[in-house]
C-alpha cells in the first residue's frame, strides 16, 4: 500500500511556512475597500496588533488619518498602474512608536487581467534609518571641521607649520620618544601644563614614572598603556612604537567622562539607599503595628469563642475583627514592600496567574476601558510566590485602571522571555545587579494620562499616590515584591501617551522548595497537670492576649519579656515548661540567640517562632536546627491554639 501524496498541498504548507517564518512583514489587501486578509507573525511583531484585530479593518482604523490617506493612495496607483512599486523609505506609527520600512507593493491579478487583491512586503529599517541620519549628523559635523581646518591650512603655507598646527591643538597630549626615553617632542591642547622645555628631558620627568615603564614596555614589544595627573585633570595615554625607533604616545582627557560616570554611580547609589531605608521604615511600621493586630484580632477573636451564639455583641466583635483584618491587608502590603512578605516559592508559568487575575478584575474595570493579553507561549517558568504574583497582578491593573480616570482607554497585558545583558537590567527604574541570562516579563499598558518625571521618579515610593483616595501601597508593594523576587522594573511613560510597566523576573533554573519547618515530636505535659507554654515577646498587648488565649484552652503559661529573661527562667530546674512561642525580633537577645541558648539548657524543648515576617526569611537562620514550626502574626486564638497543639499532641 503506497502513501498518498499530494505535491500541491505539499506545496502550499511550503509557501504558508515561508511566509509565517520569514522576518519581514507581509500583508495582503483585497483591491476594492484595501481591507487586510492576510498578514504574518513578523508583521504582528512588528505593528504591535494581533493578526485578528487587523484581518476585515483597513488603515484607517489603525493609523493617523494622514499616514492612512498615504498608505492608500500608493495602494490604488499600484492596483491602478499594475505594477510593482518600490517604496525605499516609509514611516509608519506602531503600537511602540514610529518605524521606518523598506515596502514592495504588488498587485495580484485575477483570471481577467483586473487586480484582486494587493500584497506588500516590508523589511523594518528603522535601525538603519537611525544609523544613516546619525552618519549623516557626523559627516555634516566632519565636513564643518573640513572647513575650519581648510581654512586654517590656507594660512599656513609651510608643511612643518601646518603639522605643528595640527599636533598643537589635538584635544590632549601627543609626544615622540628617543629609545633612551627622551622626549623629542611635545605638542596638544594640554601641553601648557607641563614644565618648560620638555624636549630633551627624561618621559618620567615630563609625565611621571608611568610614561617611562609604558615607553619601556613598548621597546621590548610589550603593550604600552599608562594614567597620569596633570593639575586638575586626568589623562588615559597608549604609547606605541614608531617605525624610525623610538615611540610615540597620544592621551585623552577622560576627567569630565570620568566624573560624569561617579555622578551617575552616586545618583545610583542614592536611589538604592533610599529604596533600603524605606524598606527598613516599612518593615518596622509592619512590625510593630502586626503586634498591635495580634492583640487586637485576637483578643476579639477570643471574645467570640466565650459569647453566646446568639449575643449581640458579636456583630460588634466581627467588625473589629473585620477591621482588623483589612489592617493587616495594609501591613501585608508594607512587608511585601520591604521585601519581607510571605513567600512560599515554587516554579510557575505566569500565564495562567495573568489570565486568572485578569479575568477576575474585569467586573471591576470600567466598561469603557478594553482589557487586552497577549502571551507567549511556550513561557518559561519563574521560581515565584503565587500569591505574591497574583498581588502584583492585580495592584499593576488596578494602577493602570485609575490611570484612565473613568474615560476610554485600553489595557494591555502581555507576557514574553528575553535574553537580557548587564546593560539592559541597569537601564531600569529597579537598578538592581542582577546577572544576565533569560528573564520572563510580565508588561502592563496602558492609553491612560501618563506621568511627567517627577511622578515617575516617585511613582513607587510608599504613602505617594495622585488619586483623590488611596492610601499609595498599590506599587510600593509591587516594588517590594519585585525586589524580593530578586527582579527588575522598567518604566515608560509621558503625559498624554500612556504608561508601561515591564517586570522582569529571572527565569527558573529549576524547583525550589521553601524552607519547611523540622519540628521535633512533642507531647503534652506530664501526666497530671496542665501543659505550659513559655511565651517570649517584648510587646506587652501580645503576651496580654497569648494568656488570654492559652488560658482559654486550657492551658498554662509562662511569659518572658525578652530573651534574657526566657534564658533566666529555663535555668530553674524546677520550671516545667513544654513548648515555647518564640518572637523572632526582640530587643537585647533576638529569636536567634534565644533560640540558641535554649537548646543549650533543654535541647529537647519544642519552639515555635512567631514573626510578621514571611516564613522562608524568618526560618531560614533556623533550618537544620529543629525548629518545630512558626506562626505568622497576626493571628486569632483558634489559630494559636491548633498550632500547639498540633505540637503537644492534642
Amino acid at each position: 500500500m503506497t502513501d498518498q501524496h499530494d505535491p500541491d498541498r505539499d506545496n502550499e504548507l511550503f509557501l504558508e511556512s515561508i511566509v509565517e517564518n520569514i522576518p519581514n512583514m507581509i500583508f495582503v489587501k483585497e483591491a476594492r475597500e484595501l481591507r487586510f486578509v492576510r498578514f504574518n507573525r513578523a508583521g504582528e511583531e512588528l505593528l504591535g496588533y494581533r493578526r485578528e484585530d487587523l484581518i476585515g479593518r483597513n488603515d484607517q482604523d489603525f493609523f493617523p488619518p494622514e499616514q492612512a490617506a498615504a498608505f492608500t493612495k500608493k495602494d490604488r496607483e499600484v492596483l491602478d498602474g499594475g505594477v510593482l512599486v518600490d517604496i525605499a523609505e516609509e514611516p509608519i506609527d506602531t503600537a511602540a512608536g514610529e518605524r521606518w520600512l523598506h515596502t514592495m507593493k504588488i498587485p495580484i491579478l485575477g483570471a481577467d487581467g483586473e487586480p484582486r487583491f494587493l500584497l506588500g512586503i516590508s523589511q523594518d529599517i528603522t535601525a538603519r534609518k537611525r544609523n544613516q541620519e546619525a552618519l549623516a549628523r557626523q559627516a555634516e559635523e566632519l565636513a564643518e571641521a573640513n572647513r575650519e581646518l581648510e581654512a586654517a591650512q590656507q594660512r599656513l603655507t609651510d608643511r612643518e607649520a601646518q603639522l605643528e598646527f595640527l599636533l598643537s591643538h589635538l584635544p590632549g597630549l601627543y609626544w615622540t620618544a628617543s629609545e633612551q626615553g627622551e622626549v623629542r617632542s611635545m605638542s596638544g591642547a594640554h601641553a601648557a601644563a607641563l614644565p618648560p622645555d620638555p624636549v630633551g628631558q627624561p618621559l618620567d620627568r615630563v609625565l611621571g614614572a608611568d610614561a617611562l615603564q609604558a615607553h619601556r614596555a613598548v621597546m621590548a614589544g610589550r603593550e604600552g598603556t599608562l594614567e597620569f595627573q596633570l593639575a586638575d585633570r586626568v589623562f588615559e595615554a597608549r604609547v606605541e612604537p614608531l617605525e624610525g625607533g623610538g615611540s610615540a604616545g597620544l592621551a585623552l582627557d577622560v576627567t569630565d567622562r570620568r566624573r560624569l560616570a561617579a555622578e551617575q554611580l552616586q545618583v545610583r547609589l542614592q536611589k538604592a539607599q533610599k529604596l533600603e531605608v524605606l524598606g527598613m521604615l516599612a518593615g518596622g511600621i509592619a512590625h510593630d503595628f502586626n503586634n498591635l493586630l495580634v492583640s487586637m484580632l485576637g483578643h476579639a477573636s477570643l471574645a467570640m469563642l466565650k459569647l453566646a451564639p446568639n449575643s449581640p455583641a458579636r456583630a460588634a466583635l466581627q467588625q473589629v475583627e473585620s477591621s482588623a483584618e483589612r489592617a493587616s491587608e495594609l501591613t501585608r502590603q508594607l512587608l511585601a514592600y520591604s521585601g519581607k512578605g510571605r513567600f512560599v516559592i515554587e516554579p510557575v508559568v505566569l500565564n495562567g496567574i495573568i489570565e486568572e487575575m485578569a479575568t477576575l478584575l474585569r467586573v471591576g474595570i470600567s466598561p469603557n476601558v478594553e482589557l487586552r493579553t497577549d502571551f507567549t507561549v511556550p513561557l518559561p517558568a519563574v521560581d515565584v510566590d503565587v500569591a505574591q504574583m497574583r498581588q502584583l497582578v492585580m495592584n499593576l491593573i488596578t494602577n493602570a485602571s485609575d490611570a484612565m480616570e473613568g474615560g476610554e482607554g485600553q489595557i494591555r497585558i502581555a507576557s514574553r522571555a528575553v535574553e537580557a545583558d548587564s546593560a539592559y537590567l541597569r537601564d531600569a527604574f529597579l537598578e538592581a545587579d542582577l546577572p544576565a541570562g533569560t528573564y520572563v516579563v510580565l508588561e502592563v499598558s496602558d492609553t491612560g494620562a501618563g506621568m511627567d518625571p517627577e511622578t515617575r521618579a516617585r511613582m513607587f515610593d510608599p504613602f505617594f499616590t495622585t488619586k483623590e483616595r488611596g492610601h499609595g501601597l498599590g506599587l510600593a508593594a509591587a516594588l517590594g515584591i519585585v525586589r524580593g523576587h530578586k527582579g527588575s522594573v522598567r518604566v515608560y511613560s509621558e503625559p498624554g501617551e500612556g504608561t508601561c510597566i515591564q517586570i522582569l523576573l529571572p527565569a527558573a533554573s529549576g524547583a525550589f522548595a521553601p524552607a519547611s519547618s523540622e519540628a521535633p515530636a512533642g507531647g503534652g505535659g506530664a501526666a497530671g497537670r496542665r501543659a505550659t507554654v513559655l511565651v517570649v515577646d517584648d510587646e506587652p498587648a501580645v503576651r496580654g492576649f497569648v494568656k488570654a488565649a492559652l488560658a482559654h484552652g486550657g492551658l498554662d503559661v509562662v511569659l518572658a519579656e525578652d530573651g534574657v529573661q526566657a534564658v533566666e527562667l529555663l535555668q530553674d530546674p524546677a520550671l516545667e515548661v513544654d513548648v515555647v512561642l518564640l518572637d523572632m525580633t526582640m530587643p537585647r537577645m533576638d529569636g536567634v540567640e534565644t533560640f540558641r541558648a535554649i537548646r543549650g539548657l533543654r535541647p529537647g524543648l519544642p519552639v515555635v517562632l512567631s514573626s510578621g515576617y514571611n516564613q522562608q526569611d524568618a526560618t531560614s537562620r533556623f533550618v537544620g536546627k529543629g525548629l518545630a514550626g512558626f506562626l505568622q502574626k497576626p493571628y486569632r486564638t483558634q489559630d494559636l491554639l491548633d498550632c500547639l497543639r498540633g505540637i503537644l499532641g492534642g
